[in-house]
């Protein structure tokens, strides 16, 4: 009886076992999807627009030929979208 009522019935390790483990464990799984998860899209998305940049950058060149080319590239692309999309659409 001493050893229970010096040891406040155990309520610290209760405590500990049914409360604090599992919310630390909640706490590393959810640091782990904030690391590699949530700091992995921005991390995608500075880098993607870091290289969209330097894209833009380098096909900025000042040749007149090189917008014709982009130009036409991208008019025969946005019809392939919009015209092919009558063919897709089977069903």
């Amino acid at each position: 009886m001493y050893r229970l009522v010096n040891n406040k019935y155990y309520m610290d390790e209760l405590y500990q076992y049914m409360i604090i483990s599992p919310l630390k464990g909640l706490g590393y799984v959810l640091r782990l999807f904030d690391h590699y998860i949530i700091d992995g899209v921005v991390r995608m998305s500075a880098i993607s627009a870091l290289f969209l940049g330097r894209l833009g950058a380098r096909m900025q060149n000042g040749q007149l030929q090189a917008y014709g080319a982009a130009s036409l590239i991208g008019v025969v692309l946005l019809m392939i979208i919009f015209v092919g999309r009558r063919f897709w659409n089977v069903g």
